[in-house]
């Protein structure tokens, strides 16, 4: 009779031991799912990320750099600093100003209003004839072709952008009675020969500088170097005032 006692006891207790077993699994096992989840819910979120990275085109990249409060918008006073960051000078900086603001704004404008505010997103309506053809008409898109023509006639593939190969460009690229789009064209390279003079003082401009121009990574690098010369300027000048 004790061992029949015993064993329905047993029997009782087999379910529970069961249910307790599988309780424990299922919540040693939500860790590792919710673990799972959480995984799979980041990678999804920087895919995404990476994806609007490459939404933007490389002439809005190359605007980004003025936009200095990020609204996707570009004030006068967005791109004056920002000349000045990169050591372009008062003189330079406000005739890029007048240029850019004062002349170029409106087409970027969804409105028939008057306007000296740069819109980002309709950065490739500034384009204009005689140009390189680097950016993509009516996209702002990097052309790599047209790119590698810019060095045709060096003497090597990766020699540097003088200015004879401006010059050189400016002949082959040209449109016919396109008065204006030739002035633009010099009005946006010879800024660029003068950063480089006065950063690195030289006139010829790597081929790494121009794709750096292009896609916009070379004005935070020269804000950086712009910055960190002044710094070195002012850190002589108290030298020779304590001297004195």
């Amino acid at each position: 009779m004790k061992q029949q006692q015993h064993q329905q006891q047993h029997e009782r207790q087999a379910p529970k031991n069961k249910n307790a077993a599988a309780s424990s699994s299922s919540s040693s096992s939500s860790p590792s799912s919710s673990s799972t989840t959480t995984s799979s819910s980041s990678s999804s979120s920087s895919a995404s990320a990476q994806k609007d990275t490459h939404q933007t085109t490389a002439l809005q990249r190359h605007c980004e750099f003025f936009d200095r409060d990020g609204d996707g918008m570009i004030s006068m006073r967005d791109t004056f600093t920002g000349c000045m960051s990169i050591g372009l000078g008062i003189l330079v900086s406000a005739v890029s100003v007048l240029v850019i603001n004062g002349l170029g704004a409106w087409f970027t404008s969804d409105s028939w209003w008057p306007t000296t505010t740069v819109h980002l997103k309709n950065i490739h309506r500034m384009m204009h004839g005689s140009d390189s053809g680097v950016y993509e008409r009516n996209s702002g898109r990097l052309n790599h072709q047209r790119l590698d023509k810019l060095f045709q006639g060096n003497d090597a593939p990766d020699a540097a952008f003088t200015l004879r190969s401006f010059a050189r460009h400016l002949v082959r690229d040209r449109l016919m009675l396109d008065i204006v789009g030739l002035i633009a064209s010099c009005m946006e390279w010879l800024p660029l020969f003068f950063l480089n003079w006065r950063h690195y003082g030289t006139l010829s401009i790597s081929r790494k500088t121009i794709e750096q121009m292009f896609d916009g990574s070379l004005f935070p690098e020269l804000e950086k170097h712009w910055a960190s010369k002044k710094q070195q300027q002012q850190q002589q000048k108290g030298k020779k005032d304590k001297t004195k």
